[in-house]
């Protein structure tokens, strides 16, 4: 099974592991020989010999490994070489060196750009860090990376594809093995019965474990009201996992790997699972299938609070510019009504009925009630009017929050904050 692990995809090992394919820039850097290095290049005698150094070496420290190849297979770099190192001397345009030729000049290469090759105790040391890197994240790829980090850092040579295959897949079976082992003690069999209902419950139209990964379509009322129900069948399971994994020692990148191995496997695939392991895997999934969910309802709490909020302020603004346009297109009548009480023409006499009749002929009445509440508060209030709004929307903010306010825990970063205590009384009444 290690020797097929894959990990990189066929281009992605041929960019790795191919010969490098250098431009004008690249010859003159790779290829740039320092005294010691032109020293031991002239110790061959054969030009063969000597253009291939030279070819090794800067392939070399590009890539950090060795090729066997023909000078034919590399004209663009033979080239330049030539022009560049021996434009006096008639050097071959195609050939190899003989293999212990070829060895020799490596190992002078390892010892002058301070390299070693992974063998031995590097490699049983590379197993070392393998297993440390798969306690951080079990994927392939993430191993694979880190070794190819810590190789470059610890001057190592790039072994074969198949032996670092063969390194990552120990690796993650030992890491397996170790989570196995703690996992028989930290189950009970009711708790393993609880886990196994995800494979086998078939009562929402699916199997649980598919029903419980399925993601809402939008923050809409009934798709909402779908996720706190997968949130209550996975808050028991979350709480076992919660316990387990503390004792597994896994890492959150680890739990996050696992669990999605749950959904990549079909169910059938998942019940042919021997040993703890598949319980490792269901761990993880309601572990952090619980976390997505609840986090899916925090933000579905704040989308609507923030649309609520965001209707409120715009319905409270757009009637104070209504009531401005009002009060002022209404404002400049009240010269006219309080004329009238200058108005000699308009005996003492006269009865105050005529006189108010003369003055709703010029502003009418809930005019008046307006202009006179204006000059009386001289300000309309905004928070007020928001207020009101939310009155008026009152079903549908309980159709919409209610549930998930209900579903949701807070907290507040100091202590016994009123609004903590507000929550606390409302959730109560709730």
């Amino acid at each position: 099974m290690a020797e097929h692990l894959t990990i990189l995809e066929p281009d992605e090992i041929y960019d790795l592991y191919s010969i490098p394919s250098f431009d004008e820039d690249q010859q003159t850097v790779f290829f740039d020989l320092n005294e010691a290095e032109q020293q031991k290049m002239r110790s061959y005698r054969a030009p063969l010999s000597r253009l291939y150094f030279i070819l090794q070496l800067g392939y070399f420290k590009a890539q950090q490994q060795f090729y066997a190849f023909d000078l034919h297979e590399v004209p663009a770099d033979r080239d330049h070489l030539v022009e560049r190192y021996f434009a006096q001397e008639l050097m071959p345009e195609k050939g190899t060196i003989s293999k212990p030729t070829r060895l020799a000049q490596q190992n002078e290469i390892l010892f002058i750009q301070q390299f070693q090759k992974a063998n031995g105790s590097v490699r049983e040391k590379l197993l070392e860090r393998a297993c440390l890197f798969a306690r951080r994240h079990s994927k392939p790829i993430y191993i694979f990376r880190e070794l190819i980090s810590y190789m470059d850092q610890h001057k190592i040579v790039l072994p074969a594809y198949t032996t670092i295959q063969r390194l990552i897949g120990h690796a993650t079976g030992l890491e397996r093995k170790r989570l196995e082992k703690i996992i028989v003690n930290a189950l009970t069999i009711e708790e393993k019965e609880q886990l196994e209902q995800l494979l086998i419950d078939q009562s929402k139209g699916f199997y649980l474990l598919t029903w419980l990964q399925k993601e809402p379509p939008n923050f809409n009322t009934y798709p909402m009201r779908g996720q706190i129900e997968r949130k209550l069948i996975l808050q028991p399971l979350y709480k076992i996992a919660d316990q387990v994994l503390n004792r597994l020692g896994i890492s959150g990148e680890n739990t996050r790997y696992y669990g999605q191995l749950s959904i990549y496997y079909p169910i059938y695939k998942l019940n042919q699972f021997k040993g703890d392991y598949i319980y490792l895997l269901l761990l993880c999934f309601a572990h952090y299938r619980y976390q997505e969910v609840n986090d899916t309802l925090i933000e579905a709490f704040k989308i609507n609070v923030r649309a609520y909020q965001a209707e409120a302020k715009k319905v409270a603004k757009e009637f104070i510019y209504r009531y401005q346009v009002e009060v002022n297109q209404q404002m400049v009548k009240v010269p006219k009504v309080l004329s009238l009480f200058l108005d000699d023409t308009i005996a003492d006499e006269e009865p105050f009925g005529t006189v108010r009749k003369d003055a709703f002929a010029l502003l009418q009445k809930d005019k008046i009630v307006l202009i006179n509440n204006h000059i009386e508060k001289n300000h309309v209030d905004e928070d007020e009017k928001r207020w009101q709004y939310y009155g008026d929307i009152q079903r549908k903010i309980t159709l919409n929050l209610r549930h998930l306010f209900k579903c949701l825990e807070f907290h507040s970063a100091r202590k016994s904050t009123h609004l903590e205590i507000a929550i606390i009384a409302v959730k109560s009444i709730f």
